[in-house]
């Protein structure tokens, strides 16, 4: 019994002294395990400052705190106004431009306004950004504008001031009192309101004077019943020298017939007037005559039976002018106001 006693403590002891050895080790092992746990808490507490410093570092060096103000692709001012867009300092500009000249105005370069970093101490208020985007753009005004044959001619400041001076070209052709059925421009002549370059806008004087402006051209005119080398210059507004020295070989005193062609070299004005004019007027209506033979009178024999008697006649007819010269002229209608008279004359057979 006691010898089991003693069997039985020895076994514990050995088991005991086999189990310390081991528990320590258990220890060991978790002492690094948690030792391992700080130094990666530790390590990725570090990595995350340090990443939260970078972020800090680059949002502070990258935050886009203003705004650049470039002009076809070259900065030319920075402004710290964030809200400043391009749509602002191209209307801003414009409304500034239109002021100044009294119609509308557009811009023809790239304005942009690009929100980015910027040097504050560099930076310029908007209204001075303005101010620099206005001296560098080029710019179209709105004015009027005149085609002829589907050329520009020339712009004027507006639409309206232009038509008026073309209407003013017209009246000039257009006499007094008379019954002008139209006027018109012998070229197709248009008008619109367009954009164009501030410097070629002219003035209505400058203008006036271009449209008129006599340009030397040749003609051909055809002799009329009555014409004499004076009467054909005086109509064409040349001298008689000049009439004859388009026609070479003739002299002064060179006989000319109805149906004959005479050269004119005359100034005919840049714009031609052609005008349709109507006029009424009293012209006598012939009397006819109406012969009734006796034959128991002598050949020889006439006597007037029936005295005869002119009528009138009211005449319409419609006069085509260019510039003012005669070039056609065609009857409208004829209107009987009183009837003539018809002469009846009585001659022999015999």
């Amino acid at each position: 019994m006691a010898e089991r006693r003693r069997k039985a403590s020895s076994s514990r002891k050995k088991t005991e002294s086999v189990k310390a050895p081991n528990t320590d080790v258990e220890r060991r092992k978790r002492r690094k395990r948690k030792k391992a746990r700080e130094q990666m808490l530790m390590k990725a507490g570090f990595a995350a400052v340090v990443v939260i410093i970078i972020l800090v570092l680059v949002f502070v060096f990258t935050r886009k705190n203003g705004v650049d103000i470039i002009v076809n692709g070259q900065s030319v001012a920075s402004v710290a106004d964030k809200k400043v867009d391009t749509e602002y300092i191209v209307k801003t500009v414009e409304a500034q431009l239109a002021s100044e000249y009294g119609t509308q105005v557009q811009i023809q370069d790239e304005v942009e306004a690009v929100k980015t970093r910027i040097d504050k101490d560099k930076a310029v208020s908007s209204e001075y950004a303005i101010s620099v985007v206005r001296n560098m753009v080029t710019y179209n005004v709105l004015g009027g504008v005149i085609y002829v044959n589907g050329t520009q001619v020339l712009a004027m400041d507006n639409i309206d001031s232009l038509n008026a001076l073309l209407e003013e070209i017209k009246a000039q052709y257009v006499p007094e009192g008379s019954k002008i059925i139209s006027a018109s421009f012998v070229d197709d002549v248009k008008t619109e309101a367009a954009y164009v370059p501030e410097g070629t806008i002219i003035d209505r004087d400058t203008a006036l004077a271009k449209l008129t402006k006599g340009v030397p051209t040749q003609k051909s005119y055809s002799v009329k019943s009555g014409d004499s080398f004076y009467l054909i210059a005086t109509v064409n507004g040349i001298t008689v020298e000049e009439l004859l020295e388009a026609n070479p070989g003739l002299t002064i005193n060179t006989p000319i017939k109805v149906g004959d062609k005479l050269n004119l070299v005359v100034s005919v004005p840049f714009l031609s007037v052609k005008t349709v004019e109507q006029t009424t007027y009293t012209a006598k209506q012939d009397k006819t005559v109406e012969y009734k033979t006796n034959s128991s009178k002598d050949s020889s024999y006439k006597r007037v039976i029936q005295q005869g008697r002119d009528g009138q006649k009211e005449v319409t007819v419609e006069i085509i002018r260019i510039n003012g010269f005669e070039e056609e002229q065609k009857t409208i209608s004829e209107v009987t106001i009183v009837e003539p008279v018809t002469e009846v004359i009585e001659i022999g057979k015999r």
